[in-house]
């Protein structure tokens, strides 16, 4: 795997020198293999690299992955500027030796014009969900990162406590066979639903069409995810792990220990027997908008000519 940097290095850089484009500084997300060729692009074409680092890139990559740490800490060490989307994530970037003075932490954000309020009922209707049930949502890939086994488990505990919550599954990944088998083996097949993958711009309906959103995350650079479904006006239960208490709003949200499928039960009761105020929710998410979030990527990028 170590060979993508370079590779991507040669296409980018054919791509540049055929075309003659002409540009001020590289930007890059994730540390490897992006973040690594844009160093060598920088260096090839003596521009400042500003490299964004999400969480799998640190979390993964330094972790389970010990062959491509060297390689992350060459490009976090030689980029210009590094930002990463969790205060949390930053920590991880300064135990990696690398300078805290070259970090800055935008979070992630969100595009007010697509994630937004809908009639809940209208959008059921469309998607052809049940009126008369509560629905949980899950928003991700299938992969054990996202600690969907848990939440699994969580839905078996709360089938013996209440009959009229489901659970919808949007997004796909390898795991999904075993998943699917798990759901049948827990009898389970009419309280989850796999969704499978769906285009982003149809996210925002399946949010809508929820009562609250769950992200089980065993780990999480941020989780973007959160803020999407806040838009929409809707509370979450999630993990406490990695920038996910960053990205939640801590008035309408339950976080709960990772691995945990009875805390996750018991939360997932708690939010669908309480009243939010969705207008609260949106209100207090505004901070996560794109242009709050364009505007801070512009001071970065203005002080890099300074």
């Amino acid at each position: 795997m170590w060979i993508a940097g370079l590779l991507y290095f040669v296409s980018v850089y054919s791509s540049i020198h055929s075309n003659k484009f002409k540009f001020d500084l590289i930007h890059s997300h994730f540390a490897y293999p992006d973040g690594f060729s844009s160093i060598l692009l920088g260096k090839v074409f003596r521009k400042p690299v500003v490299i964004t680092v999400h969480g799998s890139d640190i979390n993964l990559y330094t972790h389970k992955m010990d062959y491509l740490k060297p390689l992350v800490i060459y490009a976090l060490k030689n980029a210009t500027h590094i930002i990463a989307v969790s205060t949390a994530l930053k920590n991880r970037i300064v135990e990696l030796g690398i300078s805290e003075d070259k970090i800055s932490v935008i979070h992630n954000g969100y595009n007010p014009e697509l994630f937004k309020p809908m009639d809940k009922n209208e959008i059921r209707k469309s998607l052809e969900l049940p009126f008369n049930k509560k629905i949980v949502l899950f928003v991700g890939n299938l992969i054990p990162a996202k600690g969907v086994t848990y939440l699994i488990e969580a839905m078996e505990i709360i089938s013996t406590i209440r009959n009229d919550v489901i659970l919808l599954i949007v997004g796909d990944g390898y795991l999904r066979p075993k998943l699917e088998k798990m759901v049948q083996q827990q009898r389970l097949c009419n309280q989850i639903i796999f969704v499978g993958r769906q285009p982003y711009e149809k996210i925002p309906l399946w949010m809508n069409s929820s009562d609250l959103l769950v992200l089980p995350s065993i780990s999480e650079g941020f989780g973007a995810v959160l803020i999407e479904a806040a838009a929409c006006g809707k509370p979450i239960v999630a993990t406490n792990v990695g920038g996910i208490p960053e990205a939640s709003l801590e008035s309408f949200r339950r976080l709960v220990p990772p691995k945990d499928p009875n805390s996750l039960a018991l939360s997932i009761l708690d939010i669908l027997g309480s009243n939010f105020n969705s207008n609260e929710i949106i209100k207090e998410n505004r901070k996560f908008s794109m242009s709050n979030i364009t505007n801070q990527l512009l001071d970065v990028y203005n002080n890099l000519e300074k």
